[in-house]
């Protein structure tokens, strides 16, 4: 049973994480094609060897982004089952479109709701790498598993 119209298969779910953030951006995750959240395309794009075109879908993607518009990109259907959230095909779509970082993050607000919070945007937007990103959620992550211990029915392994 899909959870979503846009999420058809185990990779689409399992891209997500990832690929949801492109939401704010002006980059598509194929709404209105097939393989929703299984490819990444702009108009602009000169890198991918990949193409499609959003078209309407009934109950799913009414009016997709970039409707009718070719875009080049990666199809990431035979990407690894085991993926996991990474912050890698932001970071390098938000240089590979060739936009300024504000017209990048087309819609900054949603993008930080999506994100939980605007430093991500604005990590991203001076150039920070995965690795800076990734050490700035760190004393989070240890006051979050500090206050969730009382809680835990077993040991974390």
């Amino acid at each position: 049973m899909r959870p979503s119209p846009n999420l058809p298969n185990d990779l689409s779910i399992r891209l997500y994480p990832s690929l949801g953030l492109f939401e704010g951006t002006t980059v598509s995750v194929a709404r209105g094609t097939d393989f929703p959240f299984q490819a990444l395309g702009h108009p602009d794009d000169t890198q991918g060897a990949f193409s499609f075109t959003p078209q309407p879908v009934a109950g799913a993607s009414e009016n997709p982004k970039h409707k009718g518009t070719s875009l080049s990109g990666d199809d990431l259907r035979n990407a690894d089952t085991q993926v996991r959230f990474s912050l890698e095909p932001l970071l390098s779509w938000s240089r590979r479109t060739g936009e300024s970082p504000e017209a990048f993050f087309s819609r900054a607000g949603f993008f930080d709701k999506l994100a939980g919070t605007d430093q991500l945007r604005k990590a991203v937007m001076v150039g920070a790498s995965a690795e800076q990103i990734r050490a700035s959620w760190q004393s989070d992550l240890a006051a979050f598993r500090e206050q969730r211990q009382p809680y835990l029915l077993y040991p974390e392994q």
